[in-house]
């Protein structure tokens, strides 16, 4: 698993290992692209069938970082991220 300083994978055409991104920055990143790609509503229907957000990410970004443990809050908060990102696009 990588730090927090140096997450790897990319999103879009953005490849997080040129920069230094933090795991919060990650997720706010796949969240808007989520939107921006139609993919949204598949993401949120994941979390609601219990995948963590570490899973959505392995899974649709190759982003193998932050917490190990299955949180209900982190859920929450990708969710809520999600929905940000949903209305900024819209």
């Amino acid at each position: 698993m990588a730090n927090d300083e140096r997450v790897p994978g990319r999103i879009g055409e953005r490849s997080l290992s040129e920069g230094c991104y933090s795991y919060n920055e990650a997720v706010t990143l796949a969240a808007t692209h989520l939107k921006q790609t139609g993919r949204a509503g598949l993401a949120l229907h994941r979390l609601q069938q219990g995948w963590t957000v570490r899973q959505l990410l392995r899974q649709f970004y190759v982003i193998d970082s932050g917490p190990s443990w299955d949180d209900p809050a982190e859920r929450q908060a990708f969710q809520r991220t999600l929905q940000r990102s949903t209305e900024a696009v819209n």
